[in-house]
């Protein structure tokens, strides 16, 4: 669009100026004439359209020749054509489905890695945690066959046979549970039942429990890891109550407001938090407790799962207090 014209007229009667008159004309416009004595025009930058370009020229009576008329086109810049602009459509398009893909990928891939990684800590910690269960029923069973063994130094053979018979039960339930991932409330309940009351044969005078059960929780359909209680309760009886003769274990199981969680409570008037907590939170039991909270939270990471022990602002006692998943076994079947 950058135009250089050149054009020569011949007479022997010139004018003494303004020998030539153009026109430039775009798209049948009105002719407007310039006249001039260069016989060449340079234009710049013309836009696109049809145009005639006519030049005449004149004696010096005035008298004007024919016109020659010089006829072209000025294309329009590619940029502006319709597939030029459907062909930028369409690239911009692509780039933008590129990118979407792209971090598509990238998220696909760190969720991969992600899941990756939690499957190997997952496969880990239920490997640590089988350890752990084949290590629990040894504990267990010690510190129930020492309570058999004082009452055998008592002499006391019928309360031995009767902690004997009771004793039998309670392992047999015990086995049974800790070979299941999940239990029902009502199975873990009946079990810690089964426990105190075997407890309370070795200190009847020591202290009294009671179960608070929400009324909107059902035990019959409402899971959870097993025996995940116990170790809280032997805790209790093993720290709480070496001082008293009215010691009081209550457990409280209440459903979790705006969260599909349950908060369980073993709540006692003992002593108290030891000064030495690491005494406390050494215990082989306790740190059962706490890595099946871990297995939880990888499990059901969007509960806020956790275990602590903390003193009882009410009253003197400490309250260890758990909050875990609300599992459906309904939910669990699909």
């Amino acid at each position: 669009n950058n135009l250089y014209i050149s054009y020569h007229g011949i007479s022997y009667r010139k004018p003494a100026e303004n020998f030539y008159s153009y026109s430039l004309q775009k798209n049948n416009e009105q002719d407007r004439w310039i006249n001039t004595d260069q016989k060449e025009l340079r234009i710049t930058n013309l836009p696109n359209g049809d145009y005639t370009f006519k030049v005449k020229a004149q004696n010096k009576y005035e008298e004007w020749s024919d016109i020659k008329n010089l006829e072209f086109t000025i294309n329009k810049h590619f940029s502006q054509t319709w597939w030029f602009r459907l062909l930028a459509v369409a690239l911009i398009i692509c780039f933008i489905y590129f990118l979407y893909q792209r971090r598509l990928a990238l998220e696909l891939d760190k969720l991969r890695v992600k899941r990756t990684v939690e499957a190997a800590q997952l496969k880990t910690e239920i490997a640590e945690l089988t350890t752990f269960r084949n290590q629990f029923n040894p504990h267990f069973i010690f510190n129930l066959l020492n309570s058999i063994q004082n009452s055998i130094f008592k002499d006391d053979a019928k309360q031995a046979n009767f902690y004997l018979s009771s004793f039998g039960n309670l392992m047999r339930k015990s086995l049974n549970l800790m070979s299941q991932k999940y239990i029902r409330l009502s199975d873990e309940l009946d079990f810690l039942k089964a426990y105190l009351d075997l407890e309370f044969l070795r200190f009847p005078d020591k202290f009294n429990y009671r179960f608070e059960v929400n009324e909107e929780i059902t035990e019959e359909i409402i899971l959870m890891p097993p025996l995940l209680i116990q170790p809280a309760i032997e805790n209790v009886l093993k720290h709480a109550f070496n001082e008293t003769h009215s010691g009081l274990l209550i457990i409280f199981i209440n459903k979790v407001k705006h969260q599909d969680a349950i908060n369980i409570k073993v709540t006692d008037n003992g002593s108290g938090i030891n000064t030495d907590s690491s005494r406390e939170r050494d215990s082989f039991g306790l740190k059962i407790i706490e890595d099946r909270i871990k297995l939880l939270k990888i499990e059901f990471p969007h509960i806020d799962s956790f275990f602590k022990i903390h003193s009882n602002k009410n009253t003197s006692g400490t309250i260890a207090e758990f909050q875990i998943p609300l599992i459906d076994i309904k939910h669990l079947k699909r």
